[in-house]
């Protein structure tokens, strides 16, 4: 924008401290922030304001926020392992394994499972959890599917109903994760990893889809479609390899399609999830911060 926006119009400045509006022409205060006449901003915004602006601006803000988070604690993980290993082998006299260290560095970041979740009451976890990978390949793939998900979502939704659907059904997959593995007597298994939110996010397309269409459409059609095809092929994944976690995947599949059919677009419903979500968020981070400055310091 040229730079006369913010200085006023040549020749228009009186020298007593007035400059013209671009949007009026008439004359204010130099140090005015708004023209008082039209409201027209004559001063640039600074802070944390021009911040925001600039998130909600750019394409596809939910996805964006939620990949940037994603890496940032997969990074954090990295940075704080070698000191978790050197504070763990001074105290035990001996040097942990890195499948050790790597899982106290879960337990202290959040992991989720049904001794820590369930019976220790850290229900902070069923947020936690979501954030943390075991290795590049783990976070690539789950990345790569919530960028294309993600902006798919947020092409026909809003891009909070988004987000709030990430955290809640990440929260819902861990929670049936804990219950299952609680069931079948291996409370120690850990879970971790976006996937279950991931999920969520295709769960909420096909509850959405199935809304539009009606309960008389035929499901095969849906099924059919390519968010059928991928719902298939991720819990087939699960079934044939060990390591998946299919009980977090089922548990977001099936949240977010409730909250795609019972939750229409909009409303005051998406608002009070956003801003819960958000608050389950901000707890987990605290623990997880917490946690560490507690054990490395």
């Amino acid at each position: 924008m040229a730079d006369w926006y913010f200085r006023g119009f040549p020749g228009r400045d009186s020298g007593g401290g007035a400059i013209g509006c671009p949007g009026c022409r008439k004359l204010v205060g130099r140090d005015e922030e708004f023209c008082p006449y039209c409201a027209r901003r004559l001063r640039p915004e600074k802070g944390w304001r021009v911040h925001w602006r600039r998130l909600q601006t750019m394409p596809y803000p939910a996805t964006t926020l939620l990949i940037g988070l994603l890496v940032l604690v997969f990074l954090l993980q990295y940075a704080v392992g070698p000191g978790i290993g050197r504070k763990l082998a001074g105290a035990a006299g001996v040097t942990l394994s890195d499948r050790g260290v790597a899982r106290i560095t879960y337990y202290l970041m959040g992991a989720s499972s049904a001794k820590w979740t369930l019976e220790e009451g850290g229900y902070w976890r069923l947020v936690g959890y979501v954030f943390l990978h075991a290795g590049l390949i783990h976070i690539f793939f789950n990345g790569w599917m919530l960028r294309d998900l993600g902006r798919l979502a947020e092409k026909i939704r809003r891009s909070r109903e988004v987000f709030a659907t990430f955290i809640l059904t990440g929260l819902a997959g861990g929670l049936a994760s804990a219950l299952y593995h609680g069931w079948a007597g291996n409370p120690d298994v850990p879970s971790i990893g976006a996937s279950g939110a991931v999920c969520g996010l295709l769960g909420l397309l096909l509850g959405f889809e199935y809304r539009r269409y009606g309960r008389g459409r035929n499901l095969r059609l849906l099924l059919s479609s390519n968010l059928g095809r991928s719902c298939l092929y991720i819990l087939a994944f699960g079934l044939i390899v060990e390591a998946v976690d299919n009980a977090a995947h089922v548990g977001g599949l099936a949240a977010g399609i409730g909250l795609g059919f019972h939750l229409p677009p909009g409303g005051k419903a998406w608002s009070a999830a956003a801003g819960l979500s958000l608050a389950f968020l901000a707890i987990a981070a605290v623990k997880m911060g917490l946690n560490l400055a507690r054990f490395l310091w």
